[in-house]
């Protein structure tokens, strides 16, 4: 087992996956899909939902939902682009109906847990909502930063928001660790920039393999949890 303690000053969370676990989301997501695909006469289950997702996350592409738009489509730009649109229109709507951010009691425990020995900050690739919901919750308290891609004006895996969040904290990217669930946005910049990254093995990403050894995570942890046990 490793241990950080002496050299860890601060520690980078992603939000969608290690803090907010999203569970429901993704379960209206799919339902949001069939309703806007059955609006241009187009049926899909959710199983080929749930598979066109777990290719696009396999295959790395950039845009998730977009990718799953274009494969139902049937060629159609216009249907491809009138789903796509809904569907970020609609994530108030879920928010609304899964009461975001949906925040587990252990992450509450392990961010209270480390506020008290490392400045704790937020990467993450989330809209000026979403952000206004998490600190509704009350979770900014353990934070020394708390701001999104939205409000910063750059979005993952653009090195230029961790050196950003790096600079408020005022720390040196070798004193950071990096946590998040996607190899793309999360693991690959910060080795990248010689930040300690930390792979979350949860959720729909857990599906994403290191196609080389410089997108391969230092370290991965299944919970939150065992965060307390290196730190």
């Amino acid at each position: 087992m490793i241990n950080l303690k002496n050299r860890i000053k601060a520690i980078l969370f992603d939000i969608g996956g290690p803090i907010d676990s999203e569970i429901h989301n993704d379960k209206l997501l799919k339902l949001h899909f069939k309703e806007e695909f059955s609006k241009h006469n187009i049926t899909i289950r959710s199983s080929d939902i749930e598979n066109c997702i777990e290719r696009s996350i396999v295959n790395f592409d950039k845009n998730i939902y977009l990718s799953l738009c274009e494969n139902f489509s049937n060629g159609n730009d216009h249907i491809k682009k009138s789903v796509y649109k809904n569907i970020l229109l609609r994530s108030k709507e879920r928010d609304l109906k899964r009461n975001a951010p949906e925040i587990s009691d252990d992450v509450i425990e392990v961010l209270k847990y480390l506020s008290k020995y490392y400045k704790l900050g937020v990467v993450a690739n989330q809209t000026l909502n979403a952000l206004n919901l998490l600190k509704n919750s009350g979770i900014n308290k353990y934070f020394d930063n708390f701001e999104v891609s939205d409000s910063i004006g750059f979005e993952k895996p653009d090195k230029r928001i961790f050196l950003h969040v790096m600079n408020i904290l005022e720390v040196s990217s070798e004193e950071c660790i990096m946590i998040g669930d996607r190899i793309d946005n999360d693991i690959i910049p910060a080795n990248k920039l010689n930040i300690f990254s930390i792979r979350i093995k949860n959720g729909k990403f857990i599906h994403q393999i290191p196609r080389e050894v410089s997108e391969k995570p230092k370290y991965e942890i299944d919970n939150l949890l065992e965060l307390k046990n290196i730190l």
